[in-house]
């Protein structure tokens, strides 16, 4: 892969505690964590993560939970990668209507993809985030 700090990395909020990243790092994906850096520290994130992409281009798609009580979900914040001995940080807007930040990540990171691999990565994004969704519409 390319130099990753050549790549832009980019968050966005899925809602009050997920929040999802494309970053251009290599791995598997299993050796990923992730945190907010919030005014009174580094929150760590319950981190999910799976490569994406072939050719030099791509990275992985990282799905980070925020814990139960943290401060900072949804707000506009600083987020850490680490992967594979690297890390990146990325700035994820505040949650609101419309989502601006979550297209511009999807439409710059996966819409070139070829349709098998962009529905496995939506299959990923739905179960990484599954928990948070379950009960909610009852």
């Amino acid at each position: 892969m390319s130099d990753p700090a050549a790549q832009p990395a980019y968050a966005a909020w899925l809602g009050n505690r997920a929040i999802l990243l494309a970053v251009p790092l290599d791995g598997t994906g299993a050796d990923v964590e992730a945190s907010l850096a919030l005014p009174d520290g580094e929150t760590p994130l319950e981190a999910a993560a799976m490569p994406y992409g072939h050719n030099g281009s791509g990275g992985l798609l990282v799905v980070g939970r925020v814990p139960a009580g943290a401060h900072g979900a949804g707000q506009a914040v600083q987020v850490t990668v680490r992967a594979g001995g690297e890390a990146l940080s990325a700035r994820a807007p505040e949650l609101a209507f419309g989502a601006e930040g979550l297209r511009a990540l999807v439409r710059n990171e996966l819409g070139a993809l070829d349709p098998e691999e962009r529905g496995r990565m939506v299959a990923f994004v739905l179960s990484a985030t599954a928990d948070g969704l379950r009960g909610r519409h009852r």
